[in-house]
């Protein structure tokens, strides 16, 4: 059963996934590493595959050019199983690896 966490409260700010309240959506690129790329922040109501465009021009450090040597891979999820999504990284050289709708 889920409920209000105990330290939460105020500080936690709004539940972003309520149904018509207002909040924000970060978008985050980051490296195989776990360090930061790219950030995109939006409101609730723009949906994530609209975001990664974005996300991917937003990155702030000199991308090496990929190859066929050496790749450049982007793992995304379930989200962004949708041709919009896919030609956004295609097009931004990365090699796309993308869990598909049904995929468990």
């Amino acid at each position: 059963m889920l409920g209000k966490a105990r330290s939460g409260g105020e500080k936690t700010g709004k539940n972003p996934t309520d149904p018509g309240k207002k909040g924000t959506k970060k978008s985050l690129l980051t490296d195989a590493d776990g360090g930061p790329l790219g950030v995109v922040i939006a409101g609730t109501n723009v949906v994530e595959q609209k975001l990664l465009a974005e996300t991917i021009e937003a990155i702030v450090v000199e991308r090496p050019e990929p190859s066929a040597d050496e790749p450049q891979n982007l793992c995304l999820d379930k989200g962004y199983d949708n041709p919009r999504s896919e030609g956004a990284a295609t097009a931004a050289g990365y090699t796309p690896h993308i869990r598909h709708i049904g995929e468990v």
